[in-house]
């Protein structure tokens, strides 16, 4: 799992404090990683407090330059990104545990493959307002080996520093808009890349919903006893009336925190552990020479998210093919699937950071999409030619605009593009009265069953999904049409170029309706 925290310095501080190894273990539990801490000459074990606390303030190492401005007057500074990834409860249990500290190498490589990916993608900084990429940052890497209940639990503090260098090579805050975007994709491809490196130690997996996987041969009771957070987080749900997903066990995570307990006594730590393993009958997998592995065909799987993309979209991205290959563990690295997605035949390649993908086909579906509107312009009679209709007072101005465009206009489609609070209903509740009252046949339509249930209580006309409406098969009527498309932002590419030729069909008129934010994702 990842979860990701903005930092202040006092809070990042902290992380300094939490050394969760001793000496005896030989692991190295801090790192200075990326492009970013070169530049600042920062590697090897984060040893120096000092330097630490400089680099959070936004200086360097040895807090005489600054290197990004200060925070607007009333506001904290930002230290940095927390980004935490961490291990599934059995690679904690078979690492820390049963003591294949193999599988602690295993996490810390899938780690900085993500970091990797995050430099290579999504480090940007501000430069005159407008956002700028750039090829650098400094991370301070914290291994911590429990929770806040002194369980195992296998994971590491990436703290991706407030800073980015430019082009320039001036210094400046960076932004961390693109990470929290990004964070279930991270997850996804940083459990993948695991559970590759898990098998090709000897392990089996066995993959879980929303692309989780354990190692094989822990009974799920087994699991749950090394996990009290878990079930703290369960119950925590299970209060809110929150269903369990993994966004929401997020949320639950950091509602549920407690302060983590100091001077703990590691031997006695694990000493407990074991006692815990024998009381719940656990006897650990042994790692395998040949293991049956979780393979995927990857030529396959890159052909079905080509099909799954396309059919969405015009224009998609290597993140776009990727979330849809990791969404369970394929037996394969991240540096593989990359290499079969770019010699794809069926894919034609634009742009970087991410490499943005088109097929003949979705160009062709784009092309013909954009010349059925046009061939639908000046199509239709107005509905209401030349009087202005007296509409109610109570229409805000942008909606009684809204509502007199659909009136005036003579073209096929028609959009209205909205954010919550508007007035929605009611504006389409005054617009199917006069629509109806001009003896026009109103239907509704949306993505899913339940929208097009409230769509069509809302506003009491007959509704149906999407999806069925391009399925049914029946005579067109002679009356007049008028189709609202509720959610239409959500519609894939295929749909909505479906939709536009049974409109044709059937001499319909499109009213499209949705929000900025689900047409921006377009």
């Amino acid at each position: 799992m990842l979860t990701i925290a903005t930092m202040t310095p006092a809070k990042a501080g902290s992380y300094y404090k939490e050394n969760y190894y001793d000496e005896e273990d030989q692991i190295e539990f801090s790192e200075w990683w990326g492009k970013g801490a070169e530049s600042l000459g920062l590697s090897g074990q984060i040893n120096d407090p000092k330097i630490f606390r400089n680099i959070l303030q936004g200086l360097t190492a040895d807090g005489q330059i600054k290197l990004r401005a200060a925070p607007p007057k009333g506001k904290e500074a930002r230290a940095g990104t927390d980004l935490t990834f961490s291990a599934p409860k059995s690679v904690s249990m078979a690492a820390l545990v049963g003591g294949d500290k193999r599988l602690i190498e295993a996490h810390d490589q899938a780690v900085n493959r993500m970091l990797k990916l995050v430099q290579e993608r999504y480090a940007e900084t501000r430069i005159n307002k407008r956002i700028i990429s750039v090829d650098n940052i400094c991370v301070a890497k914290f291994l911590h080996d429990t929770n806040r209940e002194l369980e195992p639990n296998l994971h590491t503090h990436c703290l991706m520093m407030n800073l980015a260098q430019g082009e320039d090579g001036q210094w400046r805050s960076g932004t961390n808009g693109n990470l929290y975007h990004r964070k279930m994709f991270l997850g996804a491809l940083y459990r993948n890349e695991l559970a590759e490196a898990v098998e090709e130690l000897g392990y089996e997996i066995e993959p879980q919903n929303d692309g989780l996987f354990e190692i094989k041969g822990y009974t799920r009771e087994q699991i749950e006893g090394f996990s009290d957070r878990h079930q703290q987080i369960l119950d925590y749900l299970e209060t809110e009336g929150l269903d369990d997903t993994t966004e929401n066990r997020i949320t639950a995570l950091f509602a549920t925190r407690k302060t983590k307990q100091k001077n703990v006594d590691r031997r006695e730590l694990r000493e407990q552990w074991q006692a815990e393993a024998k009381k719940l009958d656990i006897i650990h997998p042994l790692p395998k020479p040949s293991p049956q592995k979780v393979e995927s065909n990857m030529q396959e799987l890159v052909a079905q998210a080509v099909r799954h993309n396309e059919e969405r979209t015009a224009i998609f991205t290597s993140e776009d093919l990727e979330s849809f290959i990791v969404s369970q563990p394929t037996g394969k690295s991240f540096d593989e699937i990359e290499t079969v997605i770019k010699v794809n035949p069926r894919l034609i390649r634009r742009g970087d950071r991410p490499a943005k993908f088109a097929t003949e086909e979705s160009l062709e579906r784009e092309k013909m999409t954009v010349a059925m509107m046009l061939e639908g312009q000046n199509k239709f009679p107005a509905i209401t030619p030349e009087k202005e209709l007296q509409l109610p007072e109570n229409l805000t101005t942008s909606q009684t605009v809204a509502i007199n465009h659909v009136l005036k206009s003579q073209d096929r489609v028609v959009g209205w593009v909205g954010v919550a609070g508007a007035g929605k209903t009611f504006t389409l509740k005054t617009l199917v009265a006069i629509a109806k009252s001009q003896n026009i046949e109103i239907s509704g339509f949306a993505p899913d069953a339940s929208s097009a249930e409230v769509l069509g209580d809302e506003i009491n006309i007959t509704t149906n999904t999407v999806a069925f409406h391009l399925l049914e098969n029946r005579e067109p009527s002679t009356q007049r049409q008028l189709w609202i498309i509720d959610e239409a932002g959500k519609l894939s590419a295929q749909e909505a170029y479906d939709l536009l030729q049974k409109s044709r069909l059937y001499n319909a008129q499109l009213l499209l309706v949705g929000d900025r934010i689900d047409f921006a994702l377009r």
